[in-house]
């Protein structure tokens, strides 16, 4: 089966059927048989295609090893806000900004008015009810 795998990876009904007489097994053991070796090669080439890119990844990531990343150095704060800072002051950077919290408006229903109103006006009935 091997042999005829390489040569042709799906068989049809009739070639899986004379195959399968020749070597006294089941159509079906047969067909079974060529999933799990197509299911077999497929899993060998994503194996390969995992270890090659983990391999340019790796030289990837010593080749730019080889490069000296920036430094980070705290700076001293000379002038703030167009003012030379004090002698003490922090030389730390100046703290993050925080925005003011915004507290949005209670909402009010813009009908609440007009329903009162017309409440007010209009006497409620069964009938009046059944009219609208």
């Amino acid at each position: 089966m091997e042999r005829r795998f390489k040569q042709q990876r799906y068989l049809s009904a009739p070639e899986r059927e004379h195959l399968a007489g020749l070597l006294k097994l089941t159509s079906t053991q047969v067909k079974i048989w060529f999933q799990n070796r197509r299911y077999k090669c497929k899993r060998q080439r994503q194996d390969k295609n995992l270890e090659m890119s983990t391999a340019a990844a790796a030289a990837a990531a010593a080749s730019m090893s080889s490069v000296t990343s920036p430094r980070r150095v705290a700076v001293p704060v000379l002038v703030r806000d167009g003012k030379p800072c004090p002698a003490g002051y922090p030389t730390a950077y100046p703290p993050a900004y925080t925005p003011p919290q915004y507290s949005p408006p209670a909402y009010q229903c813009p009908y609440t008015a007009q329903t009162a109103a017309y409440q007010q006006t209009q006497p409620f009935n069964q009938q009046t009810l059944r009219t609208w």
